[in-house]
């Protein structure tokens, strides 16, 4: 059976690519240089990949229409995402050979599907190899693309712009990374109960709202009454169509809250008090959690985090012991640190500005931006009040900033 290269690419090396799009171009200054230059339209990644991908078709042999069905599945899945976004940081940063050989086995590994209903056989094992290299060299193809139509010293600037603290970190995780995709526990039947199990506990806890009623308490459905709250990012002052001027001189994209959740990589809501900020924070949670092929959301309440001096945790360890405690299910041996790693979760930070210390609150912000280092496959979103945050800011370099304009609604 054929599979034509441009559609494996339209469904896997585009989000890939965006991607790590967002990881290069830095909140402020890269944006900026984004706005300006030409060098940026490498993150067009649709029209990028048309032109660098010859219609020629990779030939896969004996697989059936429904073994077709699930590579597809496996190639568009978090893991394989995450290897690729690994493999083109290599690539793009020109970084040495030793970590595009480790990123390109990453890729490999995370191919190698495992499934639980069927142990001695896995369907990516006889086309992890091939398919590795078809990724490598497509991948390849994009960047000398790029240097065709920007030239060496434009993608010097690209790579220079590339090289940022996340996309150091990235490559610095490839070997935790490959060792976590090699676990003998990936896709075992313990994990996809004790997810199906979590992701089930995370609705019952965060998929319902208790309105103001003074006579008797009751919960209804958050999808059936919040209306999302309107939120912005404040960016340097650029001139493209479709932004609006902001009070303070810069402009700024609107968008909703189920808009963000398309797009939290390193990202840090504001609001005022009252403003919607946890109730987003639930909204979120129950949309990761109806998703059970999407990011395993895991939520980290800061003024719990903290509650201990010196800080008791790490945020992995913490979140291990949270499953346990709260959510009463317990995860199997290294689940957590593997989903982590390998792109598979997403952390919701809740309530920075809880914490009322101002040098507590900076070393919790320190602790995030580790984390961050730690596991860069893992999208972060972190809420705050704006009042004080700046007193204890998250990396500028890294992490944007999405004011709320508005506060609670609810449907009538």
């Amino acid at each position: 059976m054929l599979i034509n290269p441009t559609d494996i690419a339209d469904g896997v090396l585009v989000n890939a690519i965006w991607a790590v799009g967002q990881m290069a171009m830095q909140p402020r200054a890269g944006r900026q240089a984004a706005a300006n230059m030409d060098i940026a339209s490498w993150a067009n990644t649709e029209a990028l990949i048309k032109e660098a991908l010859p219609n020629l078709p990779l030939e896969l042999s004996g697989l059936t229409p429904a073994d077709t069905e699930e590579l597809a599945v496996v190639l568009k899945g978090d893991e394989v995402q995450g290897a690729l976004q690994v493999l083109l940081a290599a690539r793009l940063t020109d970084a040495s050979e030793n970590d595009a050989t480790k990123a390109r086995e990453a890729v490999r590994v995370a191919l190698v599907h495992h499934r639980p209903d069927q142990l001695a056989l896995d369907l990516g094992t006889y086309y992890a190899e091939q398919l590795s290299e078809f990724f490598d060299e497509k991948i390849g193809a994009i960047v000398a693309n790029l240097e065709g139509r920007i030239g060496l010293a434009g993608l010097e600037q690209v790579r220079a712009e590339a090289y940022n603290a996340r996309i150091v970190a990235l490559l610095g995780a490839i070997e935790r990374q490959v060792a976590a995709l090699a676990d003998p526990g990936r896709g075992s039947l313990a994990e996809a109960d004790f997810l199906k199990r979590y992701r089930r506990q995370v609705r019952q806890n965060h998929g319902r709202i208790e309105p103001p009623d003074f006579d008797r308490r009751r919960l209804i459905p958050l999808t059936s009454i919040y209306v999302p709250t309107e939120i912005e990012e404040h960016i340097p002052d650029i001139t493209d169509a479709g932004r609006k001027q902001s009070s303070d001189g810069l402009r700024a994209f609107s968008l909703s809250v189920p808009d963000l959740k398309g797009i939290i990589g390193r990202t840090v809501l504001l609001g005022d008090p009252g403003g919607g900020k946890t109730t987003a924070v639930k909204f979120l949670l129950n949309e990761f959690a109806k998703d059970s092929s999407g990011k395993v959301p895991f939520l980290v309440t800061l003024r719990e985090y903290a509650a201990e001096t010196p800080l008791k945790w790490s945020v992995a360890r913490y979140i291990e012991a949270m499953l346990a405690a709260f959510y009463q299910t317990p995860p199997p041996d290294g689940l957590v640190e593997r989903l982590l790693l390998t792109g598979r979760a997403i952390v919701i930070f809740d309530g920075l500005d809880e914490l009322l210390d101002t040098s507590r609150r900076r070393e919790v912000s320190e602790r995030v931006e580790q984390f961050s280092s730690a596991y860069p496959l893992t999208p972060i979103l972190v809420t705050s009040r704006a009042v004080g945050y700046d007193q204890a800011r998250l990396d500028e370099e890294q992490f944007s900033c999405y004011p709320a304009l508005a506060g609670l609604m609810m449907k009538r």
